[in-house]
């Protein structure tokens, strides 16, 4: 599916907020 291809800014933006929340 498309949902499947994710961008290397969203996987950033997500490694970010995870590393940020965590």
């Amino acid at each position: 599916p498309r949902q499947r291809r994710l961008t290397n800014r969203q996987w950033i933006l997500t490694t970010t907020f995870r590393s940020d929340f965590w």
